[in-house]
């Protein structure tokens, strides 16, 4: 396993946010991000993207963006407001000092455990579920390709040769629900809106690297994804600095993964898709806002994928506040793609087997066809 980092460029995120602040209102950050991207971006000024994917309590979890090793039962100090307060989070360097703090409490005084190696354990049933599902779906094997040790991940392992995290299995995971209803060896153009760490674009490049790869995404994330991908396929990606002065799309070449930010999602008018993929990130959107992305969707794509909550993300107490401020449903999706069929709902897979969760945010993969073809 070797440290390998991403380069930094300060300049380039600086871009990405002023565009984004001045694209028209539909396209800028929603509630639920803005709140994130307040926490991010001082973290990013600060500190860059060295030793990113390891990095606790860190906003780049929220969109899976770190891969951390699992911690033995301890005693969380953070869930003590007499510690963890808007006084203390001033403190430089606070939340590795309370961290490591709990942690040495808890060597001293143990906690009980049934299971004394929660990495190993969750290592062995997200292998068997990649390899049981992966065959179930027609997928290629998990063992095709491997993870990548860009960005330093606090936590990898190795299997069939390759390293893995549990956030590889679990892109793994969706896109071996997917390979039920196409083929991927037929995707020519695929599109993703929320590329996040861009995780689902390396898995998708490394198995079939011929695929057209359009990666739709909010600053800072697109600055994470676009740094992180820049760094796995050299002279691969298309990046933002070139995207940006676009009127109009190319067709897009095959085998290159091109960066665009969320506002540019006007360009694929009069354009075609063989598959659009959102995971997770519409519940994190109003309604409106969906249905303005779904419009363009809905004209273009043949096949759509979508993981989204049942009954929508929890709502913002007030504007500003964690949450959304009108939950995004299935039943928007429905009313935003009038042109397709839904040929399948169920309950998201995971890698550590947790199916069919209860709660509001329960979630769902979903595939959809369009009543074209």
């Amino acid at each position: 396993m070797s440290n390998i980092q991403v380069d930094e460029d300060m300049e380039l995120l600086a871009l990405m946010v002023e565009d984004g602040e001045s694209a028209p209102p539909v396209y800028r950050t929603t509630n639920y991000w803005e709140l994130l991207g307040n926490k991010l971006m001082p973290e990013l000024n600060r500190h860059g993207l060295k030793d990113f994917r390891r990095r606790r309590r860190s906003p780049l979890g929220s969109f899976a963006g770190v891969d951390l090793k699992p911690l033995p039962p301890h005693i969380d100090l953070f869930d003590y407001r007499l510690l963890n307060n808007r006084y203390t989070v001033r403190i430089p360097e606070y939340e590795r000092w309370l961290e490591r703090v709990g942690l040495a409490i808890s060597r001293k005084f143990p906690l009980r455990s049934g299971n004394k190696s929660a990495a190993g354990s969750y290592q062995k049933i997200a292998l068997d579920r990649a390899e049981h599902f992966g065959a179930k779906f027609g997928a290629k094997p998990l063992s095709t390709a491997g993870g990548s040790s860009v960005g330093n991940p606090e936590w990898e392992f190795e299997a069939f040769g390759n390293l893995y995290t549990i956030d590889f299995i679990v892109k793994y995971l969706t896109y071996a629900y997917a390979s039920q209803f196409i083929d991927f060896a037929g995707v020519k153009v695929f599109i993703e809106l929320g590329s996040g760490a861009g995780r689902q674009a390396e898995l998708l490049h490394k198995f079939y690297p011929d695929m057209s790869i359009l990666l739709f995404d909010i600053p800072p994330q697109l600055y994470v994804c676009e740094q992180y991908l820049k760094k796995v396929f050299p002279g691969e990606v298309i990046n933002y600095r070139e995207t940006r002065d676009y009127r109009s799309l190319p067709k897009p070449q095959p085998g290159k993964i091109y960066m665009f930010g969320n506002w540019q999602f006007p360009l694929l008018e009069g354009h075609h898709a063989d598959l659009f993929w959102n995971s997770g990130s519409f519940p994190e959107m109003e309604p409106n806002v969906v249905a303005n992305y779904l419009s363009y969707v809905n004209k273009v794509a043949n096949t759509v994928f979508i993981q989204g909550a049942l009954d929508g993300k929890h709502l913002a107490k007030r504007k500003g506040a964690g949450g959304v401020l009108a939950a995004t449903t299935f039943d928007d999706y429905r009313k935003g793609l009038p042109g397709f069929e839904e040929v399948d709902g169920s309950p998201s897979i995971h890698a550590l087997g947790q199916e069919g969760l209860s709660g509001l945010d329960r979630y769902c993969d979903s595939f959809w066809r369009s009543k074209k073809q």
